[in-house]
């Protein structure tokens, strides 16, 4: 079994590049053999100077930062990666649940074939029930399941009753088969464009994008990784919110400060182009905002 840390991400201020370090040390001496980066922000060449500096030639170092977006530059990385799984790396998540438990996880990902893991986002243990009704075949650290459009409904209906909202199918914090990994960043599909090219989060499938089932899904039974700052559905589960991070500045300053602010002039710059296109011109331009693959 082999594993690629991947990652397409951007850090753009002090703090953000002292919480991907944070991140990095929490799991680096994992049973990992390749690591494949891709840095954009102000703080690229810092990261690109720390990584060589931890990882040697264990790692690949990109600055892909294409005006055709997030999903162009991953697909053009995807040649890199030679191993059996994908860990898709979020700077802003730590490894709480320690070394050993993260490397027995991808030997059952790997013994029991399973496609998909979501490593983060437990929430204080609601994560769990939110497969209690499901029929699921259980190893020493996770459970597992092939998961299909029934066992999404029944998922789905325990997700609004304990969280009060729907949740994702499939997490950008995930550990991946290759062959899964790849039939997502490759997927034609959302046909419209939910976000910026510039972000990754049409990575993730909502809770109606059935069309990326069936997949055989591993559920963690403890937690490995939480988010720095992100409670998301449960209040209380960050780092932050359990006293378990250092405080430095609050979720608001650092949302401000991942904001791209090239991009925003970039835009700036075109729409005041665009305006003097002729009709056909903006027409054209406009449908290919809407969509990643015209």
């Amino acid at each position: 079994m082999t594993i690629s840390v991947f990652s397409n991400f951007w850090v753009n201020s002090e703090e953000n590049f002292s919480r991907m370090k944070d991140s990095f040390y929490s799991f680096k001496d994992a049973a990992i053999d390749k690591w494949i980066i891709n840095c954009r922000g102000a703080f690229k060449d810092e990261v690109a100077i720390f990584l060589k500096r931890e990882l040697n030639d264990n790692v690949l170092i990109f600055n892909l930062d294409s005006s055709a977006g997030w999903f162009h530059d991953s697909r053009k990385l995807i040649k890199h990666i030679k191993s059996d799984l994908v860990f898709y790396w979020i700077e802003d998540h730590i490894c709480i649940g320690g070394i050993n438990y993260l490397n027995s996880i991808f030997e059952e990902i790997k013994t029991h074939q399973i496609d998909y893991v979501g490593y983060s986002w437990f929430g204080l243990g609601t994560y769990k029930q939110e497969f209690s009704d499901l029929k699921l075949h259980k190893a020493e650290c996770l459970s597992f399941l092939n998961y299909r459009r029934k066992e999404n409904d029944i998922r789905q209906k325990n997700s609004l009753r304990i969280t009060n909202q729907y949740s994702v199918i499939i997490s950008l914090c995930g550990i991946f088969s290759k062959s899964y990994f790849k039939k997502i960043v490759f997927s034609k599909r959302p046909y419209l464009r939910r976000w910026p090219k510039e972000v990754p989060f049409d990575f993730e499938k909502r809770h109606n994008d059935t069309f990326i089932l069936p997949v055989k899904m591993g559920i963690l039974h403890n937690e490995l990784f939480a988010s720095i700052d992100d409670d998301n559905a449960i209040k209380g589960s960050s780092l932050i919110s359990r006293n378990l991070y250092s405080d430095r500045i609050s979720r608001e300053e650092m949302l401000h400060q991942r904001k791209d602010f090239e991009t925003k002039k970039k835009y700036t710059f075109l729409k005041f182009v665009i305006h003097r296109m002729p009709l056909g011109t903006r027409l054209l331009h406009f449908a290919k905002r809407l969509s990643y693959h015209l």
